[in-house]
């Protein structure tokens, strides 16, 4: 009887075994299921980013997306736009405090100040004034940025390859083959 019962703790431990192994072998097959199904993913998404600028084209106009990709995808202007609407409404007393968000849509922009949004049109003046305004100060901030980079990693012997003649040929080279449609915006593009 003894025996018996041993067999069955047996088969029930060989089964448990077994079981335990199905289960690891579709947790594999599962990953390696979803691991597919995101690169899947991912090349649609790249095939499909060309045409959603060009939707976005369509829908608002070029001249609104060109100016809401300025600001989308590129952190330190989107920084100091932010910070300029934001001092603008608050010396206006527009809102009650600095401490506000401002987030970027494609056909308006929101400002977030104390748990109340408030939403504004890209054609405000004071949005222009920000954002050119945020072009001196990202100038600034990028040439000290620079400055400090080039001191301190760039050796003596590499300095005489930094010249006006060589940015002034990346500058030409820039223009010449800058379009929309070859930069991968790896930013979120939503509809917000």
């Amino acid at each position: 009887m003894e025996d018996n019962k041993k067999q069955v703790v047996e088969k029930e431990n060989v089964e448990i075994v077994k079981t335990e192994n199905v289960e690891k072998e579709n947790s594999s097959t599962t990953n390696k299921f979803n691991k597919f199904t995101k690169t899947k993913d991912k090349i649609a998404n790249k095939l499909n980013k060309r045409n959603y600028i060009e939707s976005m084209c369509e829908r608002y106009g070029k001249h609104i997306v060109d100016m809401v990709i300025l600001i989308k995808y590129n952190a330190e202007i989107k920084r100091f736009t932010s910070i300029g609407i934001i001092n603008y409404l608050f010396n206006n007393k527009q809102i009650p405090s600095q401490k506000a968000f401002v987030t970027y849509k494609w056909n308006k922009f929101s400002v977030k100040c104390n748990g109340l949004v408030r939403e504004f049109t890209y054609s405000e003046p004071f949005f222009v004034v920000a954002l050119i305004a945020s072009f001196t100060s990202f100038t600034d901030s990028a040439q000290t940025a620079i400055a400090e980079f080039y001191g301190t990693e760039i050796s003596e012997d590499k300095r005489n390859e930094i010249n006006n003649d060589a940015i002034s040929q990346i500058v030409k080279l820039n223009k010449e083959y800058s379009s929309k449609n070859s930069v991968d915006f790896s930013d979120d593009l939503s509809e917000d």
